[in-house]
């Protein structure tokens, strides 16, 4: 606990760093799940949010993310279209979809080259 490490595979927050908050425990008392991997509760320096990952698919690193601001065509904080009576405004681009705040709710859309957000 207390390190600070960078996600470098096996989930959607590759590339992302935070520190370690806490080692997880199985129902049975170990740290270990099923395959034998630690589970690490790590608190994101870009999202201020706690996510968990596997022991192995983190490195330990002095590098604080600094997030995506562009995705394909689109950036963050651009206005796009959702449908033809509502728009919203990115709030956060991710590794391959982004998070858009409209007057309803924040969504989460994935990108696709092949049609507009």
């Amino acid at each position: 606990m207390g390190d600070h490490v960078k996600v470098v595979g096996g989930s959607n927050h590759v590339g992302e760093t935070g520190m370690v908050i806490r080692v997880g425990e199985a129902k049975d008392g170990s740290s270990k799940d099923a395959a034998g991997d630690t589970t690490l509760y790590i608190f994101s320096d870009l999202s201020q949010s706690e996510f968990s990952v596997r022991s192995t698919d983190v490195q330990e690193c002095a590098d604080v993310s600094a997030g995506l601001e562009r995705l394909g065509s689109y950036e963050l904080y651009d206005l796009v279209l959702l449908d033809r009576t509502s728009a919203g405004v990115i709030v956060k681009v991710e590794h391959s979809s982004f998070k858009v705040a409209d007057l309803v709710s924040p969504r989460r859309l994935p990108y696709s080259r092949d049609a507009p957000v």
